[in-house]
């Protein structure tokens, strides 16, 4: 079964046999796509993988040329990265900003002495 079979039936009947297909052909190439994205992370290319089978599962019925099906993916897997790095670009502020907060918080319930020895037992950010 070709990408066009398969995408059409996909469409048509919803058919898992047809989608696999597609993602036994595709994966490979949309699973190293991602990991060259993520900087080599398996786990979150795994991640970003599924998550672009996720779209063409949604948006099948928009692909118009199942012959360019291999660069829709590849595109896919690059707004799929580049949505997962800004999130977790986005998570790492906002934890260094809680952190910041809570050693601020810590260190006014602190006596000035205790302050001071747990100032110089953190390292410098």
């Amino acid at each position: 079964m070709d990408n066009a079979d398969a995408l059409a039936r996909f469409r048509r009947d919803g058919s898992p046999e047809a989608f696999r297909a597609l993602v036994d052909r595709h994966a490979p190439m949309v699973y190293a796509a991602c990991r060259r994205g993520l900087g080599g992370d398996a786990a979150q290319a795994e991640d970003a993988a599924q998550a672009v089978f996720v779209v063409l599962a949604r948006k099948a019925a928009s692909i118009r040329d199942a012959s360019a099906l291999g660069p829709w993916l590849f595109r896919a897997a690059g707004f799929v990265v580049r949505t997962m790095r800004r999130e977790t670009e986005r998570r790492r502020r906002r934890e260094a900003v809680a952190a910041a907060a809570a050693r601020r918080e810590q260190e006014g319930a602190m006596r000035p002495a205790e302050q001071a020895a747990w100032r110089r037992a953190l390292p410098p950010l």
